[in-house]
């Protein structure tokens, strides 16, 4: 079988409601509001909504924005910190410089 209809037939493995719990929790951060949870897993259910238009809903919104910029503030932050960690270990090992 094609490996991306492969996985698109294994993304529709796991309960709809599982789904949504978990895509809310990976790309807001945030478990679903009841009004959230049950709009959604209605159109899953009806087929007024794939599961890749759900996810591309949730990334688009304004909150995911605002998830998206902490994170990326996070991340420039962890790196900077290992920058320095890195940087001053380095120069213990070489010991002071004179000057």
């Amino acid at each position: 079988m094609d490996p991306l209809i492969r996985s698109g037939l294994d993304a529709y493995e796991t309960a709809d409601a599982d789904f949504v719990e978990q895509a809310f929790r990976d790309v807001l951060r945030r478990p679903p509001d009841d009004e959230a949870r049950e709009r959604a897993l209605g159109k899953l259910a009806d087929g007024t909504l794939s599961r890749a238009t759900f996810l591309h809903e949730l990334a688009a919104a304004p909150e995911a924005a605002r998830v998206r910029e902490l994170d990326d503030a996070i991340a420039l932050g962890l790196a900077a910190r290992a920058r320095a960690s890195r940087s001053c270990g380095s120069r213990l090992r070489r010991g002071p410089t004179s000057g």
